[in-house]
């Protein structure tokens, strides 16, 4: 992990043919830094403890080859939580508008 951006991130792809416990630890740091954002880990084989360290990690686990349905499974999770981010974003801002309006210099 050596660049990892600052800001949000819509979605995380996990592509290692590392031990499972590695992968836990990666989809655990990843869910630290990042709590709403959809992972997804991708293997070689679906049902062994790779997947198992995925998903305890509450990723999505996809075996490759990668299909363009489950690919476009991912999307609808990663747009609603975009929303719900904007969403929240203006709500705060809103509610810091009204608390600034709110009082008045004499």
């Amino acid at each position: 992990m050596r660049s990892m951006p600052a800001g949000p991130v819509a979605a995380a792809i996990v592509d290692l043919r590392d031990p499972p416990a590695v992968i836990g630890r990666t989809v655990e740091w990843l869910r630290r830094r990042w709590p709403r954002c959809p992972i997804a880990v991708v293997g070689d084989v679906g049902g062994g403890e790779l997947e198992m360290a995925a998903r305890c990690g509450g990723a999505s686990y996809l075996t490759r080859p990668v299909t363009d349905e489950q690919w476009s499974g991912l999307l609808p999770r990663v747009l609603a939580d975009r929303r719900s981010i904007s969403e929240q974003r203006q709500n705060e801002g809103g509610a810091e508008a009204a608390r600034t309006s709110g009082t008045v210099a004499r």
